[in-house]
């Protein structure tokens, strides 16, 4: 079985590109007519961190898509797209703890888990689904994806009785 998508985020590139602009040309104007002159050089490294911040959440969520691929008992994760392309995860079969939506309330692995968003849009934690891994030697790590309807029956599938609802 081989299967493959793309998930991208539901915001689209052009209204998040004007909203950004927006909030920084907004930012940029609201911290040059503060009336601060001795401490102007704080303020000015403040603009910059906020300005980072937003053209960092307009690249990882409107711009940065995931690829979401199932080739026999493998699940890959791969972001970005062409030659920008990086392999986020690879869990094969053996590697699943546990599968289920981020809204799970039932019981879950215990254990340290490190999360892992691959998710394209920033709800994406709340609405998509979990999949709990053990890497071996204590790598335990909880990835977090918005797959289509048929790759969750796929995953579920995979998982096999390791999948919740």
């Amino acid at each position: 079985m081989q299967y493959s998508e793309i998930s991208r985020s539901k915001l689209k590139p052009v209204w998040s590109f004007l909203i950004a602009l927006a909030a920084v040309t907004a930012i940029a104007v609201a911290f040059r007519n503060l009336p601060v002159k001795q401490y102007r050089f704080v303020v000015d490294i403040a603009m910059i961190v906020l300005m980072i911040g937003i053209v960092y959440f307009l690249y990882r969520y409107a711009l940065t898509p995931f690829e979401y691929s199932v080739s026999g008992d493998v699940f890959s994760i791969s972001k970005g797209e062409k030659h920008r392309k990086t392999v986020a995860a690879v869990v094969r079969q053996k590697d699943i703890r546990f599968f289920c939506p981020s809204n799970y309330t039932g019981k879950v692995p215990k254990g340290d888990y490190s999360a892992l968003n691959c998710c394209p849009s920033w709800k994406g934690k709340t609405n998509g689904w979990c999949l709990w891994c053990n890497f071996g030697e204590g790598n335990l790590v909880k990835i977090y994806i918005e797959p289509s309807e048929h790759l969750v029956g796929l995953l579920k599938e995979l998982a096999g009785e390791k999948a919740h609802e």
